[in-house]
């Protein structure tokens, strides 16, 4: 589990440096094929490589939603549990 851990932080750290290496890039082409072709690799970089932030994202959704089901359904018992305790 750690090795999983140090490969996929290992992993990060890599897209982070050249991402901000091609970020840092202010060199502009100058005709409309170049531009074409980094609005191609924008594309390219938002529908392939940002998704799996969306499903992250999407996961912390639902878990927090369930986390709050999960409270509700406790609340509910204890106080069932409370209202059996004064009845008796």
């Amino acid at each position: 589990m750690i090795a999983d851990y140090e490969a996929l932080t290992s992993d990060l750290l890599e897209w982070i440096k050249k991402t901000i290496e091609t970020l840092n890039n202010r060199e502009f082409p100058n005709s409309l094929a170049g531009v074409q072709n980094m609005l191609m690799q924008f594309n390219n970089y938002r529908t392939l490589e940002k998704p799996p932030k969306y499903d992250t994202a999407g996961y912390r959704i639902l878990t927090h939603a369930q986390t709050l089901t999960l409270s509700e359904d406790t609340i509910n018992y204890i106080f069932t549990c409370a209202d059996k305790l004064t009845a008796v």
